[in-house]
């Protein structure tokens, strides 16, 4: 079964890409080029910063204490903000839709 991820970038563009189980929905992101992830999914960069659009919000579990720490640091963290390598992307999760905020 294919899974997928529907990301808008920051400049508004969408985009449908495979979505793969097993792997953090920032993984999946940084493989199709749309964030850096630049500490490779340990929560210490916001790289990865996204606001998980709010249909999926309680599908995507809540935020621990060092990622809330992390984004309350961030500009532009929103009420749905999350650091896409602390979502664990599953098969509940296929069409999630984030949109992928500036850095």
């Amino acid at each position: 079964m294919d899974l997928t991820i529907n990301a808008t970038d920051a400049k508004g563009k969408l985009h449908t890409i495979k979505g793969y189980e097993n792997s953090s929905v920032m993984e999946n992101l940084r493989e199709a080029g749309l964030v850096e992830g630049v500490c490779g999914g340990v929560c210490s960069c916001a790289t990865c910063h996204v606001a998980v659009h709010n249909d999926w919000v309680a599908k995507t579990g809540t935020r621990n204490e060092e990622e809330e720490m992390l984004l309350e640091e961030l500009p532009e963290m929103q009420e749905t903000s999350r650091l896409s390598c602390q979502i664990e992307f599953t098969a509940a999760l296929d069409g999630l839709e984030v949109t992928i905020l500036e850095e």
